[in-house]
């Protein structure tokens, strides 16, 4: 027998992901909620929907590959080799969505069905619930769903207005491994694209947690492979259910960097209608520091995570995994996620279709372990603080970084981010018609160049004293250099002439040193350690050969 009721539909996919970002954290189960808050379920009389799928026990948002995943340690998926990771994922098909919620059911339908519906209440009213339209078969495959308690009911809708319907079943999601542990990567299924996840969920040096809903990481929203899979209309549907409201792009970086030359001129807007598009281009080219050779595009990006307005976020590159990984971990690092949890996050790309197995100690120096070796040798007590440090030494505002991690953080914050570095632009210079402007998307805004023997200067104002070392970043016009630092430049306080912090020859070899010096790079160059006296510092830069471009000077206080 059909009842006939009022109704008002919200349908969306079966395939389609609509869940909470935020809330609870679901690394863990949810506790039980006290007597009083015990939902009262509806009763159905007489239901015309029977033989729905029920469940005993909560049931896990991962697939059994994701969970053997995440039960290794972020250190021995460190160590793995190409091969290792390869055997837990490949890279060469989409594995990346969560498990869905898997139901059946049965029903005597009569003429005029319409569709069928499942709606899931996660409120002790059951009242607003997520609706999903089924299509016309007895079954449904429910991505995305927060961990959480819910009770679900499904009901047939027919062309008349009238439907059936089942009873009211229970089901507990979370993310756990089935060990006794818990995950904390939610990942996300996204019709047409790869690679999806919320960097919300994990826990922080401070003793917080990554906040859920404001920040993602997926491949571009077009054209993400070699297959040229873009997202559809299903895929831009889960999208908004995140309230985006900027997209930072990757993608586009200058010729010879993957075929993206023309990128900057050929996509101006988002694929999600509404939201605010932001280019920040990163070159691309394996074997090479990412992170180091697009010190502009980093300032630009950190630029955008910096305003309060630009949230919930989401940044991509192609694939999601390189140029994408190296921002994911500048973030992780600096709000204080453990190196365990970023490298599970580097190595879960793995799962999309990325066309490669990516591994974290990969022979170059554009993988996740020559970026952490790197920045270890900074100024901190702990990684965060390195990360800090490092990332106000290339010019972002210590403003900037301060309010990212008050905006990602849930909870308490990391501490210890106190030692502020005074960063001056690369716009003094004692030799006329030096300073110019750089066009170039991954170049300062404004840089000084200068011939053999001239100099720039850079002034500071330093409200106490200060112990600390001068960094300047640096590069050459064009080719690489292999000299010493000593035969490069040379560097004066106040007048007098300073020694070296290190003399080692300038190049990739060195990367790790805190030095590189290479064409078409800007590195940020240890030049010098001393004692600043309170008041008016000066710290003057010659040339010891021609075509030294150098664009900003920062005063680092030591740890």
């Amino acid at each position: 027998m059909k009842k006939i009721k009022h109704l008002l539909l919200l349908s969306v996919s079966a395939s389609m992901l609509i869940a909470c970002g935020g809330g609870k954290t679901p690394s863990t189960p949810e506790s039980s909620e006290p007597e009083s808050q015990v939902p009262t379920v509806p009763t159905v009389e007489n239901p015309t929907i029977t033989e729905v799928t029920t469940f005993d026990e909560p049931q896990s948002l991962y697939t059994e590959k994701q969970k053997a995943f995440l039960r290794r340690s972020g250190e021995e998926l460190a160590q793995m080799t190409q091969a290792q990771a390869a055997a837990l994922a490949d890279g060469k098909s989409n594995l990346s969505s969560p498990e869905p919620v898997k139901l059946t059911w049965e029903n005597e339908e009569q003429d005029g069905l319409d569709h069928y519906e499942v709606s899931f209440y996660s409120n002790y009213d059951f009242e607003n619930p997520i609706t999903i339209n089924a299509g016309k078969e007895k079954s449904a495959n429910i991505y995305n769903l927060a961990p959480g308690s819910y009770h679900y009911q499904v009901k047939g809708i027919y062309e008349d207005g009238s439907q059936d319907e089942s009873e009211y079943f229970p089901v507990e999601l979370d993310l756990n491994l089935g060990d006794g542990t818990y995950g904390t990567i939610r990942n996300w299924h996204v019709d047409g694209i790869t690679n999806c996840r919320d960097l919300g969920g994990t826990p922080l040096a401070g003793g917080g947690t990554f906040k859920y809903g404001m920040l993602y990481r997926t491949s571009s929203f077009a054209d993400y492979n070699m297959d040229k899979k873009k997202i559809t209309a299903e895929g831009i549907a889960v999208v908004e259910t995140w309230g985006l409201k900027t997209e930072i792009e990757l993608r586009g970086g200058p010729s010879g960097t993957g075929g993206e030359s023309t990128f900057a001129t050929a996509t101006t807007t988002s694929e999600i209608p509404g939201v605010e598009y932001k280019f920040c281009p990163w070159a691309y080219q394996n074997g090479k520091n990412l992170i180091y050779r697009n010190l502009e595009p980093l300032r630009k990006v950190f630029d955008v995570l910096g305003d309060p307005d630009n949230y919930p976020c989401d940044f991509h590159c192609r694939i999601g995994t390189d140029r994408t990984g190296a921002v994911a971990l500048l973030v992780n690092g600096l709000l204080g996620v453990s190196l365990d949890d970023i490298y599970k996050d580097y190595m879960f790309s793995n799962f999309g279709n990325i066309g490669k197995t990516t591994y974290v100690n990969q022979t170059n120096e554009d993988s996740t372990r020559a970026y952490v070796d790197a920045l270890m040798t900074w100024p901190g007590e702990k990684f965060h603080n390195k990360v800090y440090n490092f990332l106000s030494t290339v010019g972002v505002p210590t403003e900037k970084l301060d309010m990212i991690i008050e905006l990602l953080t849930d909870g308490d914050q990391v501490t210890g981010n106190d030692k502020k570095v005074i960063v001056v632009d690369g716009n003094k210079a004692e030799s006329a018609g030096a300073k110019t402007t750089k066009t170039d998307v991954r170049g300062p805004e404004t840089y000084t160049t200068l011939a053999k023997n001239q100099t720039a200067t850079y002034k500071f104002n330093l409200k106490e004293a200060v112990e600390g070392k001068v960094f300047v970043n640096m590069k050459l016009a064009s080719g690489t250099h292999s000299a010493k630092l000593s035969t490069i430049a040379s560097v004066k306080v106040n007048g007098e002439t300073k020694a070296l912090s290190q003399d080692l020859p300038i190049g990739w070899q060195n990367i790790t040193g805190g030095l590189g010096l290479v064409g078409d790079y800007w590195i940020p160059v240890e030049l010098t350690s001393d004692s600043f006296d309170a008041g008016e510092v000066t710290v003057t830069v010659e040339a010891l050969t021609a075509n030294l471009l150098v664009s900003q000077a920062t005063i680092l206080p030591n740890a």
